[in-house]
């Protein structure tokens, strides 16, 4: 092989290395290779960070290109506390015995505590008066309906039980106003004396009626002569008999007759009590208790679970630094490179041919 077409060859290599270098170039910029890497630590400090987590680089070429830190987890430190606290319960109707268990959070200084154990330490009870309903008065009514000629009380006595203790009581409440609720239809019997039962006429209310000596009395066709003497509204005679036999009065033979009248009567509602009506007091108890309990504080110290984030990026170590451009330029080289290899591998080729044949 001449020195012609070695030197095509080289060159034609030549143009094959620079293609695959601007290949490399172009690739390692299109990818984008990265790893993730995240590692936890504890400290009472959120804003510390901790260096010698993350290596500077990983095998396969990859660089730590960003270092992220973050709260994962805060945990406020407790401890544990005896406290001795004094409670008073009031308006015991009965000396009842203080709860093993007062409350499952304790509160002081706005600030809740969880109660872990919990005990009496003692007791006491001393007599009380017990104001009932809201310090000692509340709303009491009642009311009470007035039918024909009944009359309502001045006061009523009802029946108070106190929402807060659960106590019955009687409280006395005046009456305060009377008002007319509707109306209704009674009955009632009314005596008329019949005078000089043994003569053939009565004389009533200057009118003469006619003396049958009948079973009833003559009232039949006289309706509105015995209405006028019954001051009732919308009276009307219903029934009349005689009330008995005949008697003497004054040396007068008399007999009464019954009659009986429907009316209307109005019905009353009369109302009694109202609002701030004074309520007795009752007896009971007021306990006073003193607890030991141990509760859980916070201590004013968080540890902060926190979280180191490490990104790595590929990089290309034989094509660092080379931009698209310069890519572009060495491919351009490449292709001219190869055409000229080519030109005289084929060049030398004629050559050799030409001078076989002439000789």
């Amino acid at each position: 092989m001449n020195k012609t077409v070695l030197f095509g060859m080289s060159i034609a290599l030549s143009s094959v290395l620079l293609f695959q270098t601007a290949f490399a170039a172009t690739k390692s910029d299109s990818e984008d290779d990265t790893i993730v890497m995240v590692q936890t630590y504890e400290t009472s400090d959120s804003t510390e960070t901790r260096e010698g987590l993350f290596e500077d680089e990983l095998e396969g070429g990859y660089e730590l290109k960003l270092l992220e830190y973050s709260i994962q987890e805060e945990i406020k430190e407790t401890e544990e506390k005896v406290i001795s606290e004094t409670y008073v319960t009031k308006d015991l109707l009965e000396k009842e015995e203080a709860p093993l268990t007062m409350k499952y959070e304790y509160e002081k200084g706005n600030k809740l505590y969880q109660i872990v154990t919990l005990s009496v330490l003692s007791s006491e009870f001393k007599d009380q008066k017990i104001l009932l309903g809201n310090e000692g008065k509340d709303t009491v009514t009642a009311t009470y309906e007035v039918h024909g000629d009944a009359t309502a009380p001045m006061t009523m006595d009802v029946e108070y039980t106190d929402q807060k203790t659960g106590a019955t009581v009687t409280v006395t409440i005046p009456k305060e106003r009377t008002e007319q609720t509707g109306t209704e239809k009674l009955e009632k019997d009314v005596t008329v004396t019949f005078y000089d039962y043994d003569a053939p006429s009565f004389l009533f209310d200057g009118v003469k009626i006619k003396n049958d000596k009948g079973s009833v009395p003559p009232i039949s066709g006289y309706e509105s002569l015995f209405l006028g003497h019954v001051d009732l509204a919308d009276a009307e005679i219903i029934s009349y008999e005689w009330d008995g036999e005949a008697y003497e009065s004054n040396g007068e033979l008399c007999r009464n007759a019954k009659i009986t009248v429907s009316y209307s009567s109005p019905v009353y509602t009369a109302y009694y009590g109202g609002d701030d009506i004074e309520l007795p007091t009752i007896d009971g108890f007021e306990r006073t208790d003193v607890y030991e309990a141990t509760i859980t504080e916070e201590t004013g110290n968080i540890t902060y679970i926190m979280k180191a984030q490490a990104t790595y990026e590929k990089a290309s170590i034989e094509t660092k630094g080379i931009t698209p451009l310069q890519a572009s330029l060495v491919t351009a080289g490449g292709i001219i490179a190869l055409g000229a290899g080519v030109i005289l591998i084929l060049n030398s080729v004629r050559k050799n041919r030409e001078k076989k044949g002439s000789a």
